[in-house]
């Protein structure tokens, strides 16, 4: 029992350094997609955006650093010739395995819940949240503040702001694109020219107004403009609209889903749109092999427990470079082979969904019971 303490301790501590070291490394790249996503919020918001941003990355970090930290703990062991003490003392080596499966299997129970209940409808709720940011940017403010440049196709400047309200004087303001639809642009030829519904041109444009007021009514964000103009001194004239409507996911950039489609769905729920035909039938064989691509994440921990082990022991004589850079090559070769070839042949018709599923799962445990085979013989 000690001794399985002993590994156990090395191997956790090893998993999360490991997990740590990718999640840093990940980071600036989820950093500059959350400011792409939010805008210039403040840092509160941006950093309740990380989490959400991270969820859908855990369930391929963990695995990796699973597989770092055996390939270092196993081969610290070699290394330090306590395996060959361990032999010595009549302990099979597969048993030395054990503290790896536990843990093994702990880092599975997370990402299969991760992958199968909380990433299928995690972009809506990043949506949602970058929507409240938006809202409460403008409905909080800072005291004072009279300038807000949150977004590409959004900016306002005012002279002054009413104290704790969403009213801005003598403004500045750049409107983004709004593109017409047939009755709007029906309504700008019988109106002589003059734009009355809200809407922009579609180019977007650059008014000046005596007052600003925002109000926010469920995904549409309103401006209420008094005396709006043009900003072009040499075209100042009073705009065809005081009232401007903006829908909030134009604003974001967020295309618009449905919530009810089969992807967005957890595994329970997917598995009975199958079994009830509630899925499209050209959409049947993707919808299976999603299904089975999430399972097969869960063993994606059998096959570099496999994997690792042996190679820490087997690369032992040398630096734990050469061993550390197998285990990278393996993580690559298998994220290769299962997301992309086995996906494309799956969706192809090539080979059944759950063949492309579990495909490279199986081979490279294969693999790996292989090298257990030959490291436990030396």
């Amino acid at each position: 029992m000690t001794l399985f303490l002993y590994v156990l301790r090395l191997l956790s501590a090893a998993v999360v350094v490991s997990a740590s070291g990718l999640c840093f490394i990940a980071l600036p790249g989820i950093v500059v997609g959350a400011v792409h996503r939010l805008g210039g919020v403040e840092v509160g918001a941006l950093m309740g955006f990380l989490p959400l941003a991270l969820v859908d990355l855990v369930p391929y970090m963990l695995p990796i650093g699973f597989l770092l930290a055996l390939v270092s703990t196993y081969g610290r062991l070699a290394a330090d010739n306590e395996w060959t003490a361990i032999n010595m003392a009549g302990i099979h080596p597969a048993r030395m395995m054990l503290p790896a499966a536990l843990v093994g299997l702990l880092l599975a129970a997370v990402s299969h819940y991760l992958v199968t209940e909380v990433s299928p409808g995690n972009s809506f709720r990043q949506k949602e949240y970058a929507r409240s940011v938006l809202v409460e940017g403008f409905r909080d403010v800072s005291k004072g503040r009279t300038e807000i440049d949150y977004f590409k196709d959004f900016y306002l400047s005012a002279q002054s702001r009413d104290p704790g309200t969403n009213v801005f004087r003598n403004v500045t303001i750049h409107l983004p694109p709004k593109p017409q639809d047939k009755s709007a642009r029906k309504e700008q030829k019988d109106t002589g020219g003059k734009e009355s519904g809200g809407r922009a041109p579609e180019t977007g444009i650059t008014v000046l107004a005596d007052v600003a007021e925002f109000s926010f009514r469920g995904n549409v964000m309103r401006i209420d403009l008094t005396r709006p103009r043009n900003a072009d001194a040499s075209n100042d004239r009073q705009v065809g609209f005081v009232v401007f409507e903006i829908d909030i996911d134009d604003l974001l950039k967020v295309k618009p889903k449905n919530r009810a489609e089969w992807r967005f769905q957890t595994s329970r729920d997917l598995r009975r749109m199958l079994r009830e035909g509630r899925v499209e039938a050209e959409d049947v064989r993707r919808a299976t092999y999603e299904l089975h691509r999430r399972d097969s994440m869960t063993g994606t921990y059998l096959l570099f427990l496999l994997l690792g082990v042996p190679t820490g022991l087997l690369l032992r004589r040398g630096t734990q470079l050469g061993a550390l850079a197998a285990a990278v090559a393996y993580a690559l070769l298998y994220y290769l082979l299962s997301i992309r070839l086995g996906k494309s042949l799956a969706n192809w018709g090539t080979i059944p969904p759950a063949l492309g599923a579990w495909a490279t799962v199986s081979l490279g445990s294969a693999a790996g019971l292989w090298l257990c085979f030959k490291a436990f013989r030396r």
